[in-house]
């Protein structure tokens, strides 16, 4: 007997551990994107950007055509109205907020040129003198393209960009490099690849117009790759602790499996730009289709459920199918509920029997 009183806390302390990683791994999540649809049908709106005004509303700029940058406004970052005008002439629009609230643009100004302009109402936009960045280096030979900018936690910022390597008028390769500045106007170029091709996992033909993010001591590049026949092309995404050495993760974010006709443009998800947002965050991108957005949502995981499991499950589908019955959020409760109570009863039992 005194040996049961001994091992019987044991067992109930075991039973509690037992349920709760059950119960934990049953619910397993994972974050995935949902496509939200098309936002602008027309092909010719390129490379998007949205900022967050001051009053709540979102402001998108692209360009649309060979030159016109333009800009589209939108009460809940999801459904975009046209603005008239063009703000500027130029192409590949990456937007940064400087200390003293004023917006810069950094753009493609014609061929192998990256400028920027400044706005404090983000309509009106002056040209700054002067060149940011210019095509001619060892892995950009040919040209320069997509810019994307984000602002370094020790200060100065740092600049993604694509370079170009011509093979004939018709082929090139895009690898993705990056420059650093210390004041945002003058960059020098990084050593290196940030993104190269043909390497593994993806083993990708071009990488090229990303999106950067630093959040949390963490680099996030999210861009476009275009894989062989049979494999997915897409968007997928890439991070990196120090802004230079990138790991890519090998599942795609967004992709399909293309086979475009001869002289056919790829149609797959490309272009990248991820909105954050309190309801989660938001990727627009570019097919030849037009714009379309997804939203980053979460996700069940199918598991292999053990048999205690997979009673438990059946237990709510029961709960569920009761006339008048409405769970709701009650699942939530549920859980802890048992795990509290187990919990009790390896107390009480711990305490009971340690006295004897």
């Amino acid at each position: 007997m005194l040996e049961m009183r001994k091992f019987l806390p044991k067992v109930a302390l075991a039973f509690l551990f037992l349920s709760f990683f059950s119960l934990v791994f049953a619910a397993v999540t994972r974050l995935v994107w949902q496509s939200e649809g098309i936002i602008f049908s027309d092909s010719t709106i390129n490379n998007v950007e949205v900022i967050e005004l001051e009053d709540g509303r979102y402001r998108m700029y692209f360009h649309q055509g060979p030159t016109q940058m333009k800009s589209a406004i939108s009460t809940d970052g999801k459904t975009f109205t046209l603005e008239s005008g063009t703000r500027l002439t130029g192409t590949m629009p990456s937007l940064v907020k400087l200390p003293n609230g004023t917006w810069r643009m950094y753009f493609k100004s014609g061929t192998d040129v990256f400028k920027s302009a400044t706005s404090t109402d983000g309509l009106t936009w002056k040209v700054e003198a002067g060149e940011r960045l210019r095509s001619g280096g060892q892995n950009d030979p040919d040209d320069i393209a997509h810019p994307t900018v984000v602002a370094l936690p020790e200060g100065g910022y740092r600049m993604y960009y694509d370079g170009e390597t011509r093979k004939t008028e018709q082929e090139f390769t895009w690898r993705v490099l990056s420059a650093t500045s210390t004041d945002g106007l003058n960059f020098v170029k990084d050593e290196g690849i940030r993104l190269d091709v043909n390497v593994e996992p993806l083993l990708s033909g071009l990488s090229f117009s990303a999106h950067a993010l630093y959040e949390g001591g963490v680099y996030y590049l999210y861009f476009a790759a275009e894989r062989s026949e049979g494999e997915p092309s897409g968007i997928y995404l890439a991070t990196s602790e120090n802004g230079l050495t990138f790991t890519v993760q090998q599942e795609p974010l967004l992709a399909q499996v293309v086979t475009p006709a001869p002289g056919e443009i790829p149609n797959y998800p490309q272009d990248p730009f991820i909105l954050k947002l309190a309801s989660g965050d938001r990727m627009f991108y570019w097919t030849t289709d037009g714009l379309f957005s997804a939203l980053q949502v979460e996700q069940d995981v199918p598991q292999d459920l053990p048999w205690w499991q997979e009673i438990w499950q059946k237990f709510l589908t029961f709960l569920r199918e009761l006339p008048g019955v409405d769970l709701g959020n009650l699942e939530l409760f549920i859980v802890p509920g048992i795990l509290f109570a187990a919990t009790a009863v390896v107390i009480y039992l711990f305490v009971k029997f340690s006295r004897r």
